[in-house]
């Protein structure tokens, strides 16, 4: 699996359930399990329509009665002025009521131009709202490979609009090349 998201499931009544897998098989998938260890085959969800290439994550959101899935959606830029061919990441919403039936994705959160975008976004709910770590690239030579990634905060009501707390300033800054080894 690719980008696997696990959670335990305190909704679940059925203990072969207890544990959920969201994650990028061959298309999007899921799995069961009651341990978190041992984990039924995968049912492929490729209804989703997600690339999911990235952390995917899921959870059950009591407000909604339903599962919300957290992922990725990809397609390809190509400017001439000045060139630019980047392959453009957004953060999509899914939604399901079983876990294995979900809608397609939809976009909720993307970025402000092709050099910086959005890459992931891990969610958890707190104090009645849904805060979201969400990863933001940016592509300091106009290319995939001399890119930096930062953290910055969002937060929503309902799963489906977001919003950014002071968009383009870091919640969490890269650090420094000196801080990266680990000697």
């Amino acid at each position: 699996p690719h980008g696997a998201g696990v959670f335990k499931d305190l909704h679940e009544s059925d203990p072969a359930k207890r544990y959920k897998m969201i994650f990028k098989g061959t298309k999007m998938a899921v799995s069961f399990s009651a341990d978190g260890l041992h984990w039924s085959e995968a049912i492929n969800c490729g209804q989703m329509n997600a690339r999911g290439d990235t952390h995917n994550m899921a959870f059950w959101a009591p407000c909604l009665d339903k599962y919300v899935g957290i992922t990725r959606l990809k397609y390809r830029f190509q400017d001439k002025r000045p060139y630019i061919r980047l392959d453009i990441r957004q953060i999509a919403r899914t939604e399901s009521k079983d876990f294995v039936n979900w809608t397609k994705a939809k976009v909720v959160l993307e970025g402000p131009d092709p050099l910086k975008q959005t890459h992931d976004m891990v969610v958890f709910p707190t104090g009645g709202i849904y805060i979201g770590l969400l990863g933001v690239m940016e592509f300091i030579d106009r290319s995939n490979y001399n890119v930096k990634q930062h953290i910055e905060l969002a937060w929503s009501p309902d799963t489906v609009t977001w919003y950014r707390i002071e968009e383009g300033k870091p919640f969490i800054a890269n650090g420094s090349a000196e801080k990266e080894h680990f000697g």
